[in-house]
């Protein structure tokens, strides 16, 4: 075997293919030729002098040396991105990256971007919108704002604000609801804001109740499903303090007042292993403000 490590512009191939099992999706994914990507791994095997890869007609899959060898590439390749991200941070404008829910980008975030701007000139914050947790090892991305209750222990969470899960609905459909009482819920249609979650049913689990609606509608994201809550379609779960516009403009309303309410927090989230410019404490510190005055004057009913 070589005992100089091999040249690193061939981990890109390897790491690619590994990953995927596949040297044709390797290849779309790195925009070459299928044959490019086997012949940097034949390269590859030949100055190592291992097989990598086990070809059994058009399926590869890896060799133990190759699964090996793989998990060394992957890390080498995350450094060297994290280091490229560092250096275009320390070059111009400091970039910094967010990454959140549409509900929480369009109804707290977006429309306070002119006062960071304002303050902070010269540092270009961007919000990447997301219904799905950021992994930080593949994305680029510095921080993320999380809905929860501080249950990601590989990462440093700083609560923003409390906050809490409450049944509302339409002005419209407010005394109706009221008057027919909470246990009662099950004879509207529950809005859900996410697919692959029944939040009614953990709702329902910790308020002691049984909801069985007549009729439930699904949404891909809260902010859908509290938009369609607003337009009367049915009872949704917002949460305070991210609703608290919609209240105070009348375009929703709570209720059953603080008894149907379920805790449920908002977090800033950042990798454990992360190093923050001063372009990213600024930006952090801007936030905290931010999601701090959002319980300020809110009305319950």
């Amino acid at each position: 075997m070589r005992q100089l490590p091999p040249p690193i512009q061939l981990l890109p191939a390897f790491e690619a293919a590994a990953r995927l099992e596949s040297f044709s999706k390797a290849a779309q994914e790195l925009n070459v030729t299928t044959s490019a990507i086997s012949q940097q791994i034949k390269t590859l095997e030949s100055l190592i002098d291992m097989p990598l890869f086990r070809r059994e007609g058009r399926r590869t899959t890896l060799t133990d040396c190759g699964r090996q060898y793989a998990e060394t590439a992957t890390k080498v390749l995350e450094e060297h991105n994290r280091g490229y991200a560092e250096l275009l941070r320390s070059q111009g404008s400091p970039v910094v990256r967010i990454s959140t829910t549409a509900h929480i980008a369009f109804d707290v975030i977006i429309p306070a971007l002119p006062d960071f701007q304002a303050k902070h000139p010269n540092i270009d914050l961007r919000i990447e919108m997301s219904d799905h947790a950021v992994d930080f090892e593949a994305e680029w991305i510095d921080a993320g704002v999380r809905i929860g209750l501080e249950d990601w222990p590989e990462l440093n969470c700083e609560m923003l604000c409390e906050g809490k899960g409450v049944p509302v609905c339409a002005p419209e459909l407010h005394a109706e609801i009221e008057a027919a009482g909470m246990e009662n819920l099950y004879g509207h249609t529950l809005i859900h804001g996410r697919e692959d979650h029944n939040d009614w049913e953990k709702a329902a689990e910790l308020l002691g109740l049984d909801f069985q609606p007549n009729k439930q509608i699904y949404f891909e994201n809260f902010f859908a499903a509290i938009t369609a809550t607003e337009s009367g379609m049915g009872v949704g779960i917002g949460l305070t303090p991210l609703i608290n516009q919609r209240l105070r403009d009348g375009r929703l309303k709570v209720l059953f007042g603080t008894a149907g309410e379920v805790p449920v927090n908002l977090y800033l989230v950042t990798p454990k292993n992360s190093r923050p410019t001063a372009a990213h404490e600024q930006a952090y510190a801007w936030l905290k403000q931010l999601f701090a005055g959002l319980n300020d004057a809110l009305p319950l009913h």
